[in-house]
């Protein structure tokens, strides 16, 4: 590589922690994962709101009121508005859930792929390049701090 492939090798993975997929396969299949826990709550718990609200209606049936009767009308309006409701409320969550969990494996894919790209540069002998600089909030401090002293240490040799 020259030395204008490699400085630009070097500014492009500099700017792709800005990214917002750093790492797509790993970042999508976290979120999913969060996002099917979420949704799996959620299928129960509307399916809950869906059975005890036809056990409402089963009700005002056995106790004599015609599903043509107002009350039976009325009221099975409302359980069908509840539900509607909770279905809006799940996918905004999910949304949320979603957006969180994009950010979370941001945080946790940018150090690791710091450290890849520590770790490559140890490989090529360019100790200077394989020093890790990690944000003051970011995860893998403690890692961060043991791949620089092993630079350090390989350095000194």
């Amino acid at each position: 590589m020259t030395d204008a492939e490699n400085a630009g090798a070097i500014s492009s993975s500099e700017n792709r922690r800005n990214l917002r997929w750093i790492d797509p396969k790993f970042q999508r299949r976290y979120s999913f994962l969060l996002l099917s826990v979420v949704l799996l709550v959620s299928t129960v718990l509307i399916g809950t709101f869906w059975y005890h609200s036809d056990q409402v209606l089963q009700t005002l049936s056995n106790a004599g009121i015609a599903p043509e009767h107002s009350l039976h009308i009325l009221i099975q309006k409302q359980m069908k508005a509840l539900i509607l409701s909770v279905c809006i409320v799940v996918a905004l969550f999910c949304t949320f859930i979603f957006m969180v969990a994009n950010f979370l494996s941001h945080r946790i894919v940018g150090p690791v792929y710091a450290i890849k790209r520590s770790l490559e540069s140890m490989g090529r002998g360019n100790f200077e390049e394989a020093r890790l600089k990690l944000r003051s909030d970011d995860e893998f401090q403690d890692i961060a701090e043991l791949v620089n002293s092993t630079v350090d240490r390989l350095e000194k040799r």
